[in-house]
């Protein structure tokens, strides 16, 4: 009996632990393919229009911008469902990194145009104006000095967490390809001057930086400890 309850505490430690693990590595596997997904759809995009920068995407953070670029896109994606600027495509609530709601509904926000890749994510293009004026490099060089527009993805549709930095991903498109937010060279804000990837952050968009973290380091230990790309 003795050893019945000392095998059973066991388990109860042990198997939540190894359950967390399992989840982890299956989401690095899933935005490492979508990532590797969206990346060549804006590549095959230019080879069949031009470089991006010569392209018409319309006003920045507008509706007009968002469905234009998608429209550039989108051709090249093979996927289960275009949702354009009509909702359906993702949850009805997001929250950010520290679980408080999101600013943002990736399903209502009408300045977004969306989409369901065929592994099940769910997408979203917002576009930052023709010309790709956009400036996210702190040093204001580089790929990031000129940024296009982004992809938020949700790697598992409307299905939870619906969290930042959980399921809940961004990427930028920029002149030189499309980039994962939160980059060394990432200024550490987004278009509002909020994105963050920080254990005790208390921007509103904490969690949308921290892309680069899992696809380079894979691994989440933002979500219980600051980090540093020193370490």
């Amino acid at each position: 009996m003795i050893t019945l309850v000392i095998i059973g505490v066991i388990a109860a430690i042990t198997v939540p632990t190894l359950m967390n693990k399992f989840q982890e590595e299956q989401t690095i596997s899933k935005l490492t393919s979508t990532y590797s997904i969206l990346s060549q759809a804006v590549k095959m995009a230019e080879i069949h229009n031009g470089k991006i920068e010569t392209w018409d995407i319309g006003t920045g953070d507008s509706p007009e911008g968002a469905i234009k670029l998608y429209n550039y896109i989108a051709p090249e994606i093979k996927k289960l469902k275009s949702c354009g600027s009509d909702t359906g495509c993702f949850a009805d609530t997001y929250k950010n990194l520290q679980g408080n709601n999101a600013p943002y509904n990736p399903n209502t926000w009408n300045r977004y145009a969306r989409g369901i890749l065929n592994n099940g994510t769910s997408f979203i293009i917002w576009s930052s104006g023709s010309n790709c004026n956009l400036n996210l490099s702190i040093n204001n060089n580089g790929s990031l000095s000129r940024t296009c527009g982004a992809f938020l993805v949700d790697i598992n549709g409307n299905k939870k967490p619906n969290r930042y930095g959980y399921d809940y991903f961004c990427f930028y498109i920029t002149k030189d390809g499309l980039l994962p937010s939160g980059t060394k060279d990432f200024i550490a804000r987004s278009w509002t001057g909020q994105t963050d990837c920080q254990h005790s952050s208390t921007k509103t968009e904490n969690g949308l930086a921290c892309t680069a973290w899992v696809l380079y380091k894979r691994n989440f230990d933002y979500k219980h400890r600051d980090i540093s790309w020193d370490e």
